[in-house]
């Protein structure tokens, strides 16, 4: 039998400075492996703060409004702290799928020959689509150079369960579903 390796738990933080975020993080610091800092929840996004104040692995995720983040600037506003998180060296960070392609592989070419990876999401807060066009979306992903996706959608049924990726017999064999690597 192949033995398990265990997955990392990830907490996410949403605050409006790096010190609420810290007293966040006491309360969960012994129980999680990595710690997501929603950088759309803050004020003033502080990268280099966050990362002096809290002592973990760190993802970094600045949710704009159109997936069901807070962020409501521009693009490059937006990929900005993201870049700064990269040069800190996180863990991760998380970008869209639906992200403009040229600020996606802007965020992966700052993390080449770097410990940072990137986290590729998609969010569908209405529903699960159906399993086409699921793994299309896989497809996109594999196919962008980011190394882990997060797929998330709504599921009421258990039919909807069956649709997510992990039980799609097209990847089973390709991807292994995981959290991070």
């Amino acid at each position: 039998m192949a033995q398990m390796t265990r997955g990392k738990i990830c907490v996410s933080l949403a605050g409006a400075d790096v010190a609420v975020l810290a007293a966040q993080a006491s309360q969960v610091v012994d129980r999680a492996d990595v710690i997501e800092v929603r950088l759309d929840s803050m004020r003033h996004p502080d990268v280099a703060a966050c990362c002096a104040a809290l002592d973990k692995q760190l993802l970094f995720t600045n949710r704009p409004s159109w997936e069901g983040g807070a962020f409501s600037g521009s693009e490059e506003q937006r990929i900005e702290p993201l870049l700064q998180a990269v040069q800190q060296q996180a863990a991760y960070v998380d970008c869209e799928l639906r992200a403009e392609s040229s600020l996606r592989r802007q965020l992966l070419e700052a993390m080449s020959g770097g410990p940072t990876r990137m986290i590729l999401s998609w969010h569908n807060f209405e529903t699960t689509p159906p399993q086409a066009e699921l793994e299309e979306v896989l497809v996109q992903m594999m196919e962008s150079g980011a190394r882990t996706g997060k797929v998330v959608g709504k599921i009421v049924t258990t039919a909807q369960s069956r649709r997510m990726p992990c039980e799609s017999s097209a990847f089973r064999n390709r991807l292994r579903p995981r959290i991070f690597p």
